[in-house]
This record gives structure tokens, C-alpha cells and sequence, in this order.
């Protein structure tokens, strides 16, 4: 036993221990020398490539800066003044001015006018940028600054001109328009840091933010940009990679409950703008055309209950004596093309026209009773306000149809859902009709109507297509109140609506 003892520390046995103790200790040590001169290797060819491909990255770089540096002198910032009030929370302090200060600071950028051997010189910015103040202040790349007077302003595009007692520097505006895919570059002073510049891509074209964000001005066909755009960069350029003007920067789709940017900002295309300034340098004030009908967009589902496969825009009701009225266009056409181009939604409608001049003739297609029919109509001038709703009320015929009638009750957007569809969205196999909006200030409105609920009766007669919604309610009594019975969330509820007495 002894012997053996003494063999196995004098023989193999020895060595064969020690060399499992010293891979024991040794071999993580081993180990993250390995992964370590992997990283190392890594890293090192990474740099290399970089290295050997410098001149693309070099030149990527440079050229950015470049863009910066031709576009920066036409950017300007903005700042705003005017009369406040001492303020204390939302109240103010016996309500006495406090004098002049700065109410708000934003963006801008030069544009040059050229009308035949003509050439003018202003400041663009956006209306909301300007609009409340009593002096406003243009200060320069150089840090010099020089006051500003508002040459014309248009709230319904929300642009500004400015006329600047200064020697200005143009941008260059795109002669093309920005598509999506494209390189963009937003100019501005977001939170006051100014003449910052920020880079992204067109993310979209054609955006009208009111579906998201409420309405901006009133003609909205926005660029969406995932450039960064904060508060301060509304007014300043937004341009390709030739440091070329396609936009302006105008609003954002901020977080719920936050003001900050969240990937989705939109600006005025270029061409928008050089159309509303040019009339508002050479007049103080823009023309639109006007097409004289109230409108809202039909989706493909209910287009189909017309003969048509796609989308469309749906008249609702035709002003007397505007343009719509004297081509002879009627409640309940569907229209569906402008100038020989499809037609899918009420804004794109809406922007068309107000982009051309009034005695602009232009040729629509639509669909009346199954037939389509081409129409010629000369727009009129946008009026400086529109026909309140009882105007409006006036131009109906004396004698309307039962549909044109829930168009004037305010019953704009229904649906008719039958047993089944009942069944899978409310739970309950009642069929009637699905009110899906309503137009505001209207007797259906009046009547507590709201989107989401079901009409299942007029009185004791049970409804289930428009058609019969509609003739029920019109032999009803002129000036009278009809009960509707309307379901929603489970719930039965009698409303009254009344009908006016020029419906009939």
C-alpha cells in the first residue's frame, strides 16, 4: 500500500494532477484572452474597412455640411412681441399690460418673387408663427437682427410674408415635388436652440393632419417627414439634398399628453406656398376657387351602393347660386373623378379647387342613379366665410327627397347593418341603421344623435335601410318632433327629432 502511494506521487499520477489544476486556473484566463483578441480582431477590420472606404464616408459627410452651409444664411429666427397681461396661472393680476415682451419666437426662411423683370425679396414663416403680435424682429445666421412688417398672412394654409428692412440672401426652391423616399434636411430653432438642422426621409406625401391632429388652417396636403420638428422649427425650411426648398415645417403629431416630436412631422409643400405668397405679395390676400357644395368622403364599401368599386366623394348639399348650382351638380351625386384623376377623399376635393384661381373651368365625373356623367364647371371665389347651416337650409328644393332630407337633418354617415353584422358588433341580432356621423349644429345634433348608435325604429315602425329611415321621417309633420329609438351599448333610448319646416 505503501509502495503504492509512493508511485503514484513520484509516477504519472503527479503530473496528471498538476495539469488539471493548472487548466483549472489557466483555462478561463485562456479563454477570455480568446474573446477578448476576437473583439479586438473585430474592431480592427471594422476600422479598416472604414479606412479603405474613407472617401465615401468623407465625402457623405462634407456634403451635408456643404447643404448646411448653402441653406443656413436664407434660415432666420423669428421672435415675436406684444402685449401680455400680468399672469398668474390662467388669471391675471387686476388684468393690467405688463408692457411689451416676447410672446412666441419660431422660423423662417427667404423667398424670392419673381414676376417678369420684377424681383422681391421676403421672409416666409408660418400664420400661427406670427399671427397675435404688434412687432415682430428677423434675426440672421451673423446674429444681427432687423424688424419685420407682415406683408399678408393667410390663415387657411397658415403662411406668412414678411417684408424685412434688410439685404436678404434667397433660398433655392425645388422645381420638383418631394416624394417619399426622399433625403430631407428641417431648418429651424426647436426649443429656441437656433438655426439647428436635423435629417430624415419623406415619409409620406398627401398627409392632412386634421385626421390626426385636428385642423391646421383649413387646406391641408402636408409632406410627413420623420425629421426631427419641435416647437420653434414651424416656419423654417424643409429641403432635398440639394439644399433645395420642398417644404416648410408646420405642425407634428406629438405623444399623447406631450409637445415633442414622435417620428411624424408635416410641412407645406413648396408649391403651396410660392402660390398663396405670390398673391399675397402682389395683393395682401389670397383667391381660391370655390366650388359651392358640401361634401365628405365615401368609402369603397358604400361607394359600391352607387356602381362604384373605389372610393368617392359623396355631395351632400349644393349652395344656391355658387358653381356646383349653376353646372347643375345635385345632393347624392357621387363624384368620382377630377379633370379625368380619380378621386378618393373629400380633403383631396377640397385642396384641388381652392389651388386654382376663380373662372378656372375645370371638368368633374360623377355618378347619379347608376348613370356617370361628365360636368363642366367655372369656379367662383372662395367667400371670406361660408353659409352658416340655416343659409344653407334655404338653397334645398321645397320639394326633397327623402334621402336629401337626412343629408339636411344632419344624418350624413349611415350604415345599414343587418341581423348578423348586429349580432358581431353588438352582441344582440337587431338590425337597423349605424349613424356614423353627424354634422354639428344640425337637428340631428340637437337630438343628442351621436356616432356608434343604432336606429332600429321611427315610432313604432322598424327601420332597416336608409330608404326607410328616410321615408319615415319625411311624412312626418313639418315643424314637428319625431321619437327615433336608437341602441347603444345594450341600451334602448327615445330621442325626438325635429323636422324643420323648409324640409318638405
Amino acid at each position: 500500500m505503501v509502495d503504492q502511494r509512493r508511485r503514484f506521487w513520484s509516477g504519472p499520477g503527479w503530473l496528471i494532477l498538476i495539469t488539471a489544476i493548472a487548466v483549472s486556473v489557466a483555462g478561463p484566463w485562456a479563454a477570455r484572452r480568446m474573446e477578448f483578441a476576437s473583439r479586438q480582431a473585430a474592431t480592427e477590420r471594422s476600422r479598416a474597412e472604414l479606412s479603405a472606404d474613407q472617401f465615401h464616408m468623407v465625402a457623405l459627410s462634407e456634403s451635408f455640411r456643404t447643404l448646411a452651409q448653402a441653406v443656413e444664411e436664407s434660415v432666420v429666427h423669428i421672435r415675436v412681441f406684444g402685449t401680455s397681461l400680468d399672469m398668474d396661472g390662467l388669471g391675471t393680476r387686476g388684468g393690467r399690460p405688463s408692457g411689451i415682451q416676447e410672446l412666441t419666437s419660431g422660423s423662417g426662411w427667404v423667398y424670392r418673387m419673381v414676376d417678369g423683370d420684377r424681383r422681391q425679396d421676403v421672409v416666409i414663416t408660418n400664420h400661427h408663427v406670427v399671427a397675435n403680435g404688434d412687432e415682430i424682429r428677423v434675426r440672421f445666421r451673423n446674429r444681427q437682427e432687423a424688424p419685420a412688417r407682415l406683408l399678408g398672412s393667410d390663415a387657411r394654409t397658415d403662411i406668412a410674408v414678411l417684408q424685412v428692412s434688410a439685404r436678404l440672401i434667397p433660398a433655392v426652391v425645388a422645381t420638383a415635388p418631394a416624394e417619399q423616399g426622399d433625403l430631407v434636411f428641417a431648418f429651424g430653432s426647436p426649443f429656441g436652440y437656433e438655426f439647428s438642422m436635423s435629417q430624415g426621409i419623406v415619409s409620406a406625401t398627401g398627409r392632412h393632419p386634421r385626421r390626426f391632429i385636428g385642423s391646421m388652417g383649413g387646406y391641408e396636403n402636408f409632406i410627413q417627414t420623420d425629421a426631427a420638428i419641435n416647437p420653434g422649427n414651424s416656419g423654417g425650411p424643409l429641403t432635398n439634398v440639394l439644399g433645395q426648398v420642398v417644404g416648410m415645417n408646420t405642425a407634428i403629431r406629438p405623444r399623447t399628453g406631450d409637445n415633442t416630436f414622435a417620428g411624424v412631422g408635416f410641412a407645406i409643400p413648396v408649391g403651396r406656398i410660392t402660390y398663396v405668397a405670390d398673391q399675397l405679395i402682389r395683393n395682401g390676400v389670397v383667391e381660391r376657387g370655390f366650388l359651392g357644395v358640401s361634401i365628405r368622403t365615401v368609402e369603397a364599401d358604400e361607394a359600391r351602393r352607387f356602381g362604384h368599386n373605389r372610393p368617392g366623394v359623396l355631395v351632400n348639399e349644393v349652395f344656391e347660386g355658387q358653381a356646383a348650382a349653376e353646372a347643375g351638380l345635385k345632393p347624392m351625386d357621387l363624384l368620382i373623378e377630377f379633370e379625368g384623376q380619380p378621386l378618393l377623399y373629400d380633403e383631396e376635393l377640397r385642396n384641388l379647387v381652392a389651388d386654382l384661381m376663380p373662372g378656372t373651368r375645370i371638368r368633374l365625373t360623377l355618378l347619379r342613379d347608376g348613370e356617370r356623367i361628365s360636368v363642366e364647371v367655372t369656379l367662383k371665389r372662395l367667400p371670406d366665410s361660408l353659409p352658416t347651416r340655416s343659409e344653407l337650409n334655404r338653397t334645398l328644393p321645397d320639394q326633397a327627397s327623402p334621402r336629401m332630407l337626412l343629408n339636411q337633418l344632419g344624418l350624413i354617415g349611415l350604415q345599414e347593418i343587418d341581423a348578423a353584422h348586429a349580432l358581431g358588433l353588438f352582441g344582440e341580432n337587431v338590425p337597423g341603421v349605424l349613424v356614423q356621423s353627424v354634422t354639428p349644429r344640425s337637428a340631428a345634433a340637437d337630438a343628442s344623435i351621436e356616432p356608434g348608435m343604432l336606429i332600429v325604429r321611427v315610432g313604432d315602425t322598424p327601420v332597416r335601410t336608409r330608404e326607410e329611415l328616410a321615408r319615415q321621417l319625411s311624412v312626418a309633420e313639418r315643424g314637428g318632433r319625431v321619437p327615433l329609438y336608437t341602441r347603444l351599448a345594450g341600451r334602448e333610448t327615445r330621442l325626438y327629432i325635429r323636422i324643420p319646416e323648409e324640409s318638405r
